[in-house]
């Protein structure tokens, strides 16, 4: 065998004579048992966390508004609302002349955004009779148009939390909004609500201002031979006596000012589209008339604004003889004399340019304003011809030249913003863009606004860096020019000349 193999064996050998019964080593036999040793006992420990320390409220004085140009006391900092659910029992009287009574609870989910001991939302008149947060009832004050809570314990950046309105009154009477046509309207057989830009705050606490849009869920109790009429879609309705509770919910988030809201006698009419389009026109009325146009304006104006971002594009018509039309998200509001092909066509281009695309400071009002009144231009041209679009610009502009009121579009004050230069100057500056590059890069432009800024609030200077971008220096000197300048310019392929304004 080989060698290695003998020496294996031989190993063999001795370890055997080593494990046998007669060796005389006693280690080699005695299994040897590791040490054992006590370990001294760890004394378990326990962490205790001190209660949080409630807050003694004081009624603090509170940073007023979001910081907005012309409304410095809408909106409020240090939170984020994510939903609103309302819930409003209206008496409504026969008499016209008396004011409707409102009995609400509103129920706000919100984020804080900020450390907050305490937190103010915008509310005008009204009584209220109490609040809670997150189920606590807590202490408040009232301050001008804000209602300030204190909320037991400190709410940390990021925290949740529900708060809670009982309140009652007469919301027609409220003092204090932008105008006499701002806020909860009366009509012949019932109430509607005109909420831009600040009337939100007279019909419910909120966050009232475009920055913060949330969804909503609001419920209606009324007489039940009235039709109610919201946001969004009727999810629920019920009846006990007289009375009928409706319960509107939206689907996509609202700005606290495109909020709908009528109740009265109203027929609904549905005109045939892929999109729900409800027509509720008030009583006596004297039919759909040019609202039978929505489908092919809907069809014309996303050739140009891109998809619509809404799944119902209904109207309500009130009986009301104010000139007053808002584009109040999904279901535009108009009154009886302003329900007209113009007018809708202006209020359909707004689901787009103002609710899709918000308003981030109503001093660029005219972002939405001034592109809603250029796609009216346009949605003329397109429906009457060339001849309808070029009278209308030539007819205006010989009013601006006469409005004593005129304005750079881009500067307004508080009470310049409804005014014609906002509307029209703002509608010009597309028309002159439209007329120095063509239709390609100018309606390019509007789908790019609406892409970049769908879903979002944006300024002016946004638009401006959005034309330089896209159309160059040139572009963007003679956008600058019609916003910003005193001097209204000229259009020059058009042979009407520059007007100093007043």
């Amino acid at each position: 065998m080989p060698r290695h193999a003998a020496i294996v064996l031989t190993l063999a050998g001795a370890l055997a004579a080593c494990s046998g019964d007669g060796g005389s080593d006693a280690a080699a036999t005695t299994p040897i048992e590791p040490p054992t040793t006590t370990a001294a006992a760890i004394p378990a420990t326990t962490t205790t966390t001190a209660p949080p320390t409630p807050l003694v409220f004081t009624c603090p004085d509170l940073p007023v508004g979001l910081g907005d140009s012309n409304l410095e006391g809408s909106g409020n900092t240090g939170y984020d609302v994510l939903a609103y659910d309302l819930a409003f029992d209206f008496d409504i009287p026969a008499l016209v002349s008396e004011p409707p009574f409102l009995e609400a609870t509103a129920t706000l989910s919100a984020t804080a955004t900020e450390s907050l001991n305490a937190f103010s939302l915008d509310l005008l008149g009204m009584e209220v009779e109490s609040v809670t947060v997150d189920g606590t009832p807590v202490e408040w004050c009232r301050k001008d148009r804000e209602l300030i809570v204190g909320p037991r314990f400190a709410l940390a950046i990021g925290d949740g939390f529900s708060v809670r309105i009982d309140y009652s009154g007469h919301p027609t009477e409220a003092e204090g909004l932008f105008d006499e046509f701002t806020g909860v309207q009366r009509a012949p057989t019932g109430v509607f609500v005109v909420l831009e830009p600040d009337g939100a705050s007279s019909l419910f606490p909120s966050n009232d201002h475009p920055r913060d849009p949330a969804m909503f869920r609001v419920t209606v109790t009324a007489p039940s031979h009235l039709e109610v009429i919201s946001v969004g879609r009727l999810v629920a309705e019920t009846s006990e006596g007289d009375r009928t509770t409706s319960v509107w919910e939206s689907t996509e988030p609202v700005a606290t000012y495109l909020l709908p809201l009528a109740i009265g006698d109203f027929d609904m009419i549905e005109v045939e589209s892929e999109l729900d389009m409800d027509i509720y026109l008030y009583e006596g009325s004297s039919g759909v008339g040019d609202f039978a146009l929505q489908p092919q304006m809907v069809e014309f104006f996303e050739s140009l604004f891109g998809p619509y971002p809404y799944d119902r594009l209904g109207a309500i018509v009130v009986d009301s003889p104010a000139a007053i039309a808002l584009e109040t998200q999904g279901i535009p509001t108009y009154s009886r004399d302003f329900a007209f092909e113009d007018v809708i066509a202006h209020e359909i281009a707004h689901q787009w340019v103002g609710d899709y695309v918000r308003l981030d400071d109503w001093s660029d009002i005219w972002l939405k304003e001034g592109l809603a009144s250029f796609a009216e231009l346009l949605w003329a041209e397109h429906n009457h011809g060339l001849e309808r679009y070029t009278r209308q610009i030539n007819g205006i502009y010989g009013f601006l030249a006469e409005d004593p009121l005129a304005h750079p579009p881009a500067l307004p004050e508080r009470d310049e913003m409804y005014t014609g230069s906002v509307y029209w100057r703002g509608a010009f500056t597309m028309v002159a863009l439209r007329d120095l590059l063509g239709d390609e890069p100018v309606f390019g432009l509007l789908r790019a606004w609406v892409d970049t800024y769908g879903g979002k609030t944006a300024t002016t200077a946004d638009f401006l860096a959005l034309v330089e971008a896209r159309l160059g220096t040139e572009a963007f000197e003679l956008a600058s020019d019609w916003l910003t300048d005193e001097t209204i310019p000229p259009l020059e392929a058009r042979g009407l000349e520059p007007i100093v304004g007043g």
